[in-house]
């Protein structure tokens, strides 16, 4: 059965016949609202027109018997989805290589990519906080789903969405949990915000690589929430690339479960590329602390030293077999203080370069070349 227009005032609530098909052809607009059961007999139903004009909500319940619904339009950026059946084959965009709108994206249901090509996800377009508890899925090897974050609002995905495509956040802030342990590719356009809650499972949350910031100078920034102290950093890049083009300023929401004289990882990674750096934003609570990115250890690390003060550098130099060593050491509380090298001149302020490592520790030792005349140390607070 096709259908042309239809114009919502109220909701509405579809009830259909066993195997019946039904296609909506033409546009759907209004304020309304349309709410979809479930059917004995799998009936179809499948909107095809234009849903720019549509400002209510669509949903579809979680029924042991249901509508198998398909989207083969570009969807609504002024309307809401939510998706609630947990059926595979319930739900499913069917527009192949093109981009469908949903204002807003609500529910705990699987919605599939079920059409060869890539499908680009556009969330966020109502400026609403909004949470994604369900699952977004490809289904099948060539049916490929990514995720466009638009709008000023936040949109949290809590389960683990299993598509592999990039998700690109190109305005506010888009929020991941540690459930996530499917890899997909992460980019932080300026001036909007990836977030991390930790729900403390333990695990880190997986990404296949992040890139934050497009253009500069501003960059992506990052967002952490609930972290815990728990050995293992909160994202993890397996094997893959961190970038970092501007000026990123993390955040963290809370403190409770950190304690000043450890180092935490925020961000695990293979390797890194960029020329931008990492701010901290003034911390909630009394600790204080700084940022240190040290690619050799292969992590962003948030360093919460007992002590703020300045000290000295104590140095050693001991010669044995005619190799001469210096040992440089520091006090205990200053532990998560970095050691800094530069063997080009004391006031090149971009010649200075982290000893990897060296927060970790109390003291670094270091074999003297005689041809060597021009090194300097010194101790940093992050």
């Amino acid at each position: 059965m096709l259908f042309r227009s239809v114009a919502l005032t109220n909701t509405t609530t579809l009830v259909q016949t066993v195997g019946e098909s039904l296609t909506l052809n033409g546009s759907l607009s209004g304020p309304g609202g349309i709410v979809v059961n479930g059917t004995a007999g799998y009936p179809s139903l499948t909107f095809s027109g234009d849903q720019s004009a549509f400002t209510g909500t669509f949903t579809e319940n979680n029924t042991s018997a249901f509508t198998r619904l398909k989207f083969n339009s570009t969807g609504g950026t002024n309307a809401t989805y939510v998706f609630n059946n947990t059926s595979i084959d319930a739900e499913a965009v069917t527009v192949g290589t093109n981009t469908v709108n949903m204002g807003a994206l609500l529910g705990t249901g699987i919605l599939r990519q079920d059409a060869v090509g890539l499908t680009t996800l556009s969330i966020g377009g109502l400026n609403t906080n909004e949470t994604w508890g369900g699952i977004l899925q490809q289904g099948g090897s060539g049916n490929l789903f990514a995720v466009l974050k638009v709008g000023m609002g936040i949109v949290t995905f809590t389960n683990n969405n299993t598509y592999t495509g990039l998700n690109e956040v190109a305005a506010g802030t888009f929020e991941i949990t540690s459930v996530q342990q499917t890899a997909q590719p992460l980019q932080v356009d300026d001036g909007a915000t990836f977030g991390f809650m930790d729900t403390g499972s333990g695990q880190s949350a997986q990404l296949a690589s992040i890139e934050l910031g497009t253009n500069g100078p501003s960059g992506g920034n990052l967002f952490f929430t609930n972290i815990y102290a728990g050995g293992v950093a909160p994202i993890s890049i397996s094997g893959g690339l961190l970038t970092n083009n501007g000026v990123c300023t993390v955040t963290l929401a809370d403190t409770a479960n950190l304690s000043a004289g450890n180092i935490y990882a925020l961000v695990s990674y293979g390797t890194y590329s960029g020329s931008g750096r990492f701010v901290l934003a003034p911390l909630p609570g009394v600790l204080v602390g700084g940022l240190i990115n040290d690619p050799s250890s292969g992590g962003l690390l948030l360093s919460l030293p007992l002590s703020t003060t300045r000290t000295n550098i104590t140095t050693t130099v001991t010669t044995s077999g005619g190799v001469t060593t210096l040992d440089l050491a520091w006090p205990s509380d200053h532990q998560g203080w970095v050691l800094e090298t530069n063997n080009v001149g004391l006031n090149v302020s971009d010649a200075w370069g982290v000893v990897s490592g060296s927060e970790y520790t109390t003291g670094e030792s270091f074999t003297v070349d005689p041809t060597q005349t021009n090194v300097f140390f010194r101790l940093v607070l992050p």
